[in-house]
């Protein structure tokens, strides 16, 4: 019967999407697929004005963070009023646990940014409105400084400015900090104990990244402890939040 009726729509040269009901849903499908696609590009679109403060750490730092001044970032920054306990500040370490709901509560406001540095964070400050959270977290402690191969007297001097500062905004709050964690590059492994010994001290509590991973004689990660050269996977990233726990952070 099935078969009879196919062949007598072929013959008739009927188009099964010629219902006006078909043609309806493929129209508002293609409408919903282009306005997601349009939201995803817009998200980047540039913002006039963002909450950001030049520093002489420029001079050291050519790069400044291109995705900052976009919507998705300093945009959503610049609407949020609401007053936190906990503030994290970063890179792509906190920025891509975003993806995971779980992380962190709406007790958490994360201004991490992927690409970011240092001096980047530094200058990003004034996107913090809370006044006085109970903890900031930054992650992590000159990962793509060393990325970049700033050298490491300029990463410490651009730490160190990035403490004091925040120790003069929120005298109150605790500042925890990760430590630069093993990765597959070599300049970075070979240099990151140097950042992270140096910056240890300077926090009220420092996160050791090393020891949530198993490294080999040279260093570097097991296979599936890397989503590729730098980025941790998310049991390594459920790991570390655990020890910002132990620090004291609420998420």
């Amino acid at each position: 019967m099935n078969l009879r009726r196919n062949n007598s729509i072929k013959k008739s040269g009927m188009n099964p999407f010629s219902s006006p009901k078909i043609q309806l849903l493929i129209l508002l499908l293609h409408f919903f697929t282009q306005c997601k696609s349009i939201a995803k590009k817009t998200d980047l679109l540039p913002i006039p004005n963002p909450p950001y403060q030049e520093n002489e750490c420029r001079k050291s730092y050519p790069l400044k963070s291109s995705l900052y001044p976009t919507n998705k970032y300093a945009g959503n920054f610049q609407k949020d009023e609401t007053e936190y306990k906990t503030i994290i500040l970063g890179d792509s370490t906190l920025d891509y646990i975003r993806r995971f709901p779980e992380y962190h509560s709406d007790q958490t406001q994360n201004l991490a940014v992927a690409g970011n540095t240092l001096c980047d964070i530094l200058e990003q400050l004034p996107a913090i409105k809370s006044k006085s959270p109970e903890a900031i977290i930054i992650s992590t402690g000159g990962g793509n400084d060393l990325i970049r191969k700033i050298p490491t007297e300029i990463i410490l001097q651009t730490g160190n400015t990035l403490f004091q500062e925040l120790r003069m905004l929120f005298p109150k709050t605790k500042l925890i900090l990760a430590g630069v964690h093993p990765t597959r590059l070599n300049h970075v492994n070979a240099n990151r104990k140097l950042v992270n010994s140096g910056f240890a001290k300077k926090v009220d509590c420092y996160v050791d990244t090393e020891v949530y991973f198993q490294v080999d004689q040279e260093g570097k990660p097991g296979f599936m402890e890397l989503l590729d050269q730098v980025h941790y996977s998310k049991d390594i990233a459920f790991r570390i939040r655990e020890g910002f726990i132990q620090c004291g952070a609420e998420f």
